[in-house]
C-alpha cells in the first residue's frame, strides 16, 4: 500500500528519511504537517519540505554532531581531548546513512515534480544536490550502492548493487552537465524561492554551483582518468563557475534566543554553551598558517592562555606524556570566531576553492588559463571572504606563498592555499590530502589499527553486512586489500602517498 511507508531495519531501510522529516520544524521555512508519522500520504508530501529538510540537514553535517569526530581529524583542521585513538576500527555508518536521509527525499522530490514542465528547475536543483551527496559518500567509501539505490517506495530494492566509483564519477559528471543545461530563466518557471535554503531558487546560481561542482570532481579523478577528467575541465572552464563571493554556495545559521528552534543556530556555538570541551585548533592547518604568518589565523583561531604558545595546533594520535607535557589545554590554540559565532555561514563550496581548481587544472595542462592569475585570484577572493582583501597583495609575494618553483612545488602550495581557503570543510580536505599528499600531517605516537597511517578511506557499516551481505561481499573482493582504512578508492592513484612529514617521529614536531 503506497500511503503507507513503514521502515524495517533489515527490509525497507532506505526510506527512513520520508518518516523522520515529520519528526519535528528543522526550519522555519517548514509548514506545520499534522500527520501521523507512521502513516505517509502523498499529498503531504511538499516538495519544498522535501528540499529544506534535505539542504538543511546536509549542510549542517558540516559543523554538527552527525559528521564523524575522526573525518574532521583526519583533514587536520581539528583535534579533540576525548577522541584519543581515531584509528580503531568503527561503525562508520555516516554518510552512508545518506540514502535513507536525504537522497530518499530528492528522488521522492524529483518524482513528484517531474510531469510538470514549469518545474524542471526544481528538478535540476534535487539532481545537483544529489550529485553532491553522492560524491561525499563514494569519496568516503569507495564503491556504493548508485542507480538501483533510494528508489520510489514502489520501485524500491531492498538489495542495490554495488557499483565501481568509477562508473558513478562518470555518471555524476553527466548529471551535472545535464542538470545545469535544465537550468532556465524562463518566466514560466515554478521557483523553490525561500524553500531553497542556499540560493533561494536562483537558476543562475545554481547552474555556477553545478558547474564548479563539476570542476571538483573531473580534477578529483585527475591521477586515475586525465583523459575523463580533462574532457570535462575543458567544457567547464568556459562556463559561467563561482567567480566572486556573493556566488557561495553557503547556508547562514539563525540567531539563538526566541523562537528559533535549537538546531536552526550554529551548532559550534550551541556546543559551546553546553560546557562541552572546547574543540582545539589542528596542528596540520595551524603548522601551515603559522610558517605562512597568515593573517586569516586570528579568525581561524583563538591563541592559547598561556600568553606563550600563540596559535600552536594540537596534533592527533597523541599519547600519554606527548599529550600531558606539551598539549594541554592552556598552551594549545582553539578553534576561533569563524566557527564559534552566534551566526555562522557554514560554507559547501567557494569562489577561492573554484580558482584554485582552475590553477591546478592549468598546472597540469588540462586547460589554458594563466596558473599565475587562477591562484592569485583564489587567495583574493578567500582573503575578501573573511575581510582581509587589502592583505592578499603582501601575502601572496612571501616566499612560502609566491607561486614558483618546479611542478611539484607550484602543486604543493595550490594545494596548500586551498586547504586554508577552504577551512572548515572537512570532508572536502581529507579527500584532497588522500588525492594530493598535501599537507603532509605529523601523528603522535598512538598506531591504533592502521600503524600510525591516517585513514584513506571509511570502513562499510556494520548494518550493511545484514542488509545487503552479498553485494556488500562482491564490492569487499574488489577493493585492494579489502574493507579496511588503508584500502585505496579508485581516484587515489598518484604514486608514492602519504608523504612523511619531515618532523615525524620527532618530539614535539612544533
Amino acid at each position: 500500500m503506497y500511503h503507507m511507508i513503514l521502515f524495517n531495519m533489515k527490509k525497507r531501510y532506505l526510506q527512513l528519511a520520508l518518516i523522520a522529516l515529520l519528526g519535528g520544524s528543522c526550519t522555519q521555512n517548514f509548514e506545520e504537517i499534522n500527520t501521523n508519522p507512521a502513516m505517509v500520504k502523498e499529498e503531504n508530501l511538499n516538495p519544498d519540505m522535501l528540499l529544506t529538510w534535505s539542504l538543511k540537514h546536509s549542510v549542517f553535517e558540516y559543523f554538527g554532531p552527525n559528521t564523524p569526530w575522526s573525518m574532521r581529524e583526519y583533514a587536520g583542521y581539528v583535534a579533540y581531548e576525548e577522541t584519543g585513538d581515531i584509528f580503531l576500527p568503527c561503525d562508520c555508518a555516516n554518510p552512508f546513512n545518506y540514502y535513507r536521509r536525504f537522497i530518499v527525499n530528492l528522488n521522492e522530490l524529483i518524482r513528484i515534480v517531474s510531469p510538470d514542465s514549469r518545474k524542471s528547475n526544481q528538478v535540476a536543483i534535487a539532481r545537483i544536490w544529489n550529485a553532491f551527496l553522492y560524491q561525499r559518500m563514494t569519496d568516503a567509501y569507495g564503491d556504493i550502492p548508485y542507480s538501483e539505490a533510494a528508489k520510489d517506495p514502489v520501485n524500491v530494492i531492498n538489495q542495490p548493487v554495488y557499483e565501481s566509483q568509477a562508473s558513478i564519477y562518470g555518471n555524476l559528471l553527466n548529471e551535472l552537465k545535464e542538470a545545469a543545461q535544465m537550468l532556465s530563466t524562463a518566466p514560466d518557471q515554478i521557483s523553490f524561492g525561500n524553500a531553497d535554503l542556499i540560493y533561494k531558487g536562483d537558476p543562475e546560481l545554481w547552474r555556477r554551483f553545478a558547474n564548479s561542482l563539476r570542476l571538483r570532481m573531473a580534477m578529483r579523478i585527475r591521477y586515475a582518468d586525465a583523459t575523463l577528467a580533462g574532457q570535462h575541465i575543458q567544457e567547464v572552464v568556459t562556463a559561467p563557475l563561482l567567480e566572486d563571493n556573493s556566488h557561495n554556495a553557503l547556508l547562514t545559521t539563525l540567531p539563538p534566543g526566541g523562537s528559533t528552534p535549537v538546531d536552526n543556530v550554529n551548532p559550534v556555538y550551541t556546543s559551546g554553551l553546553s560546557g562541552a570541551n572546547p574543540i582545539r585548533f589542528g596542528f596540520a592547518i595551524s603548522e601551515v598558517m603559522i610558517e605562512r604568518d597568515d593573517p586569516r589565523l586570528p579568525i581561524y583561531a583563538v591563541a592559547s592562555t598561556d600568553g606563550v604558545s600563540g596559535y600552536k595546533g594540537r596534533p592527533i594520535q597523541l599519547e600519554g606524556e606527548e599529550e600531558r607535557n606539551y598539549y594541554d589545554r592552556t598552551n594549545t590554540a582553539e578553534i576561533g570566531p569563524l566557527l564559534t559565532g552566534e551566526v555562522a555561514d557554514i560554507m559547501v563550496m567557494n569562489s577561492a576553492e573554484v580558482y584554485f581548481l582552475r590553477a591546478e587544472a592549468a598546472l597540469a595542462g588540462l586547460s589554458t588559463e594563466n596558473v599565475q592569475q587562477m591562484y592569485q585570484q583564489g587567495i583574493q577572493q578567500s582573503m575578501a571572504q573573511v575581510g582581509l582583501e587589502d592583505e592578499a597583495a603582501a601575502y601572496t609575494a612571501k616566499p612560502l606563498v609566491a607561486l614558483a618553483g618546479d611542478e611539484e612545488e607550484q602543486l604543493k602550495k595550490i594545494i596548500l592555499q586551498k586547504y586554508i581557503a577552504i577551512y572548515p570543510n572537512a570532508t572536502e580536505a581529507w579527500a584532497e590530502w588522500r588525492r594530493t599528499g598535501y599537507p603532509a600531517m605529523w601523528t603522535g605516537s598512538m598506531k591504533g589499527a592502521t600503524n600510525g597511517q591516517i585513514p584513506r578511506r571509511m570502513t562499510y557499516p556494520i548494518d550493511e553486512f545484514g542488509k545487503n551481505a552479498e553485494n556488500l561481499r562482491q564490492a569487499i573482493d574488489q577493493l585492494p586489500g579489502g574493507d579496511t582504512f588503508l584500502s585505496k578508492v579508485w581516484w587515489d592513484k598518484k604514486p608514492g602517498l602519504p608523504y612523511t612529514h619531515p618532523k615525524q617521529g620527532m618530539f614535539p614536531p612544533n
